[in-house]
């Protein structure tokens, strides 16, 4: 890996590729006699240090250039599924304007119903009115208290398929 005689620095740029890059080689070749008298200017354990703070100094500049690569994805994500979640929301809006009428009542809106309480149990519609069993319905007035859903229902043993309201 190391030939005898090198220096930190030059196996650091052969271990990360840099040996390769012309213009490094050319700076390596311009200075090499400084770093290398810069560094015989030091103890050995003053050496070690500086050699230790500049190879954290790389990993944490690595560190960042991978964070911020991170980061990068995330925000093409955030801007993707942004994008995404808006179109759609575009088109469940379409599809709910497709297949549900707008609602026909306003809440505290005052309506006319036609009720008995047979209508909530019975399966099927009855063969008549008047009898014991199903009495004839009457016609209550109600306040709509609000819009509860659009679907299908059985109502007085019919299924009918409408907006559903809550009514007092």
């Amino acid at each position: 890996m190391s030939e005898p005689g090198d220096s930190h620095w030059k196996n650091y740029y052969r271990r990360h590729g840099l040996l390769h890059d012309p213009q490094m080689m050319a700076i390596m070749a311009r200075d090499l006699e400084a770093v290398l008298d810069f560094e015989n200017d030091f103890s050995s354990r003053q050496r070690k240090k500086f050699r230790h703070a500049q190879m954290l100094e790389g990993l944490n500049m690595a560190r960042g250039d991978r964070e911020s690569a991170t980061f990068q994805k995330i925000d093409k994500l955030r801007g993707f599924t942004s994008t995404l979640q808006k179109s759609l929301k575009r088109k469940h809006d379409q599809l709910q304007q497709q297949r549900h009428p707008a609602p026909k009542f306003k809440a505290g809106q005052s309506i006319v119903q036609w009720w008995a309480d047979w209508m909530k149990s019975v399966k099927e519609p009855p063969a008549g009115y008047g009898k014991k069993t199903y009495k004839r319905p009457s016609w209550y007035v109600g306040d709509v208290l609000a819009f509860v859903r659009y679907g299908t229902s059985r109502y007085a043993g019919v299924e009918i398929t409408d907006n559903w309201y809550k009514v007092h």
